[in-house]
């Protein structure tokens, strides 16, 4: 397995993936919008903003035998005052393509980015997790996530 920065040809390709995450995410929780044309147009500007990301934006690729399998999209960022913790790292997304789910791909591309946090300094990584998506909140579990906050909706 290979991890690597997003490059400006990959933008196709994680068009399909950042595709592929709200479909999924959509069976989980039927409040997200459903795709369609637009909502596509909308993703592929989203991938190629995220491969021309700033300084502290990063979007790396896991590739097996050439092929891409997933994704992580990270950030670091500057945590409001009332915090001691001044800056931490976030995980936007995280995504694996079905086909390469249990290969430790999830796992890679978490490892790379925990990497990078600590070389910046940062010693908190927080992210969000879709409170039916049981297989992802056990995922990050097991690579030592915790409970920080729970979001709550109301349907009016």
């Amino acid at each position: 397995m290979n991890i690597r920065p997003a490059k400006i040809g990959d933008w196709e390709v994680l068009t399909d993936l950042f595709t592929g995450l709200i479909k999924h995410a959509k069976i989980i929780s039927p409040a997200l919008k459903t795709l369609d044309k637009k909502n596509i147009s909308g993703i592929k500007k989203y991938a190629k903003k995220c491969i021309n990301t700033k300084q502290n934006h990063f979007l790396l690729l896991a590739e097996i035998d050439g092929e891409v399998a997933g994704f992580i999209n990270f950030q670091i960022r500057d945590r409001p005052k009332i915090y001691t913790v001044k800056k931490i790292g976030y995980v936007n997304d995280l995504f694996v393509a079905q086909k390469y789910r249990k290969k430790s791909v999830g796992k890679s591309l978490m490892n790379e980015a925990t990497k990078l946090f600590k070389s910046k300094g940062i010693k908190h990584i927080c992210l969000n997790v879709l409170s039916g998506n049981k297989s992802a909140s056990g995922f990050y579990e097991k690579h030592g996530f915790t409970e920080f906050k729970r979001e709550l909706i109301k349907t009016l």
